[in-house]
């Protein structure tokens, strides 16, 4: 899996929530729009930034009919109206592609590194294995601050995260100033 990472030049884009920190109006369905739009807009500004000229289409696990009827409405509704922050999407066409992850390699390689991350901030661990494995890969902008992690977004702002965001973040600074990387 890693191997197939560094060779398909792979860039991660993740959100992160914490459930704990949630407001009880957040149920199910409307967390999987939230959690769907943060993603867009980090798909749209990583389009508009490194491949201003391409477009792309979003590709989501399958899940249930009523789940994935509300996520391609409320994707249709982004392409009309822009995103809660204002973001138009420009580069991201259509309604997203639903398939089933025991079917696409891909998903399947989305899946594996989401529980990476997954794993590392539920137990605050920058050092666990596949994790270390995963994180050279989270996105950064190389024209933006050194303190800014593009890939990774974690929800809501008032997180208890915090301190460990700021572990990843140099976490990720060593591990790609031992490969050359940046």
């Amino acid at each position: 899996m890693y191997a197939q990472l560094e060779l398909c030049h792979v860039q991660i884009h993740t959100v992160v929530v914490d459930k704990k920190c949630l407001r009880e109006y957040l149920n199910t369905e409307r967390l999987s729009r939230k959690t769907y739009e943060l993603i867009l807009e980090r798909g749209e500004r990583f389009i508009a930034e490194e491949h201003p000229k391409q477009n792309c289409i979003m590709v989501l696990d399958n899940t249930s009919q009523q789940l994935d009827r509300s996520m391609a409405l409320k994707h249709s509704f982004f392409q009309r109206e822009g995103t809660t922050s204002g973001l138009r999407l420009r580069h991201i066409v259509e309604l997203p592609m639903f398939v089933d992850s025991r079917l696409s390699n891909g998903v399947q390689l989305a899946d594996l590194s989401a529980y990476n991350i997954f794993r590392a901030f539920r137990e605050r661990d920058v050092k666990y294995p596949y994790f270390q494995k995963t994180l050279p890969f989270v996105y950064k902008n190389q024209r933006m601050g050194p303190s800014r992690l593009e890939g990774l977004k974690v929800f809501p702002d008032d997180h208890r995260w915090g301190g460990f965001l700021e572990d990843v973040k140099n976490e990720r600074a060593r591990l790609l100033s031992q490969t050359g990387s940046s």
